[in-house]
């Protein structure tokens, strides 16, 4: 047995070697590799030695008959062997590099997939804390919309430059003004143009001055759907933000004609005790002086 590769590019042997095989010997060469190419001699009637030559590897074999001056064909056979050998050395490190990188994309592919498997598992992950955030905002909103709504007053924001369209409005305004929110919302001037025309003046003048200082309240006069008006209460405050987000004002508006109605109720009544009263004092002086100009 070789104790290194075979040095030759192509090797000739015959079958009938003195204590071995040519057979074995094309093994030998073949198993040491890198292979070479490897022309077999074998004599006439050996087609089965020449079949197992072939599946071991051997390129080609030639049949040693002096018939057909197999030597003669040598020179035509060995270059053709050769060539077809480096053919099929070429080939293999072809598809030897194919292979190397077809396992080299399938590795990448491999970990790209379990990059995107974690990428996605944590996207799922957070879109479904996402969800939930989103959920427990909605729950939250919703409670606190039904507080509102249950509350004697009208919540409302709206911008804090402009025309001051409103961006909110609480459902309960259409119980106290008999328009819905969206009436509101839809038109930026809705509201103002429905202040009582003595109230107008000092209610722009009250906003411009509350806008200066953060925060106001007022009263005022404003016509419901029903063509009368009722009185009503506004506070509220300007929320500024940080950055480019734009500042706003959230508020409140009462209804206060019950009150306003009570305090005039009251001041006649008053006026009228007054009036009463100036009348007995009337009286008295005049039963003193009718007394003076008797004596």
């Amino acid at each position: 047995r070789t104790e290194t590769p075979c040095p030759f590019d192509l090797v000739v042997t015959d079958n009938g070697l003195p204590g071995r095989s040519g057979l074995d010997l094309c093994r030998e060469l073949l198993e040491d590799g890198p292979p070479c190419a490897i022309v077999l001699l074998t004599g006439t009637g050996s087609e089965d030695t020449a079949v197992k030559a072939l599946k071991a590897g051997v390129n080609d074999y030639l049949v040693k008959d002096p018939r057909q001056s197999y030597l003669n064909l040598l020179p035509g056979l060995l270059p053709e062997v050769f060539r077809r050998h480096q053919d099929r050395q070429d080939r293999l490190r072809a598809e030897q590099s194919l292979r190397e990188v077809n396992e080299t994309l399938e590795h990448r592919v491999r970990d790209r997939t379990s990059e995107l498997t974690v990428l996605n598992q944590t996207l799922q992950s957070e879109i479904k804390d996402r969800k939930q955030a989103e959920q427990k905002l909605t729950d939250t909103r919703d409670r606190l919309s039904l507080i509102l709504e249950t509350l004697p007053v009208c919540s409302f924001a709206c911008k804090a430059t402009g025309d001051f369209a409103r961006t909110y409005v609480s459902r309960n305004v259409t119980a106290m003004t008999g328009y819905a929110p969206e009436d509101f919302i839809r038109q930026p001037s809705f509201w103002s143009q429905r202040i009582h025309p003595d109230d107008t003046q000092r209610v722009s003048s009250l906003i411009t001055q509350s806008l200066q200082d953060g925060a106001g309240e007022w009263d005022y006069r404003w016509q419901v759907a029903d063509g009368s008006y009722k009185w009503f209460n506004n506070c509220f405050r300007v929320v500024s933000h940080a950055g480019d987000l734009e500042s706003h004002i959230v508020g409140m508006m009462q209804d206060i004609t019950a009150r306003k109605q009570a305090e005039e109720q009251a001041r006649l009544q008053q006026d009228e005790l007054a009036h009463v009263a100036r009348l007995g004092i009337l009286g008295e002086m005049a039963s003193g002086l009718a007394h003076e100009l008797n004596q």
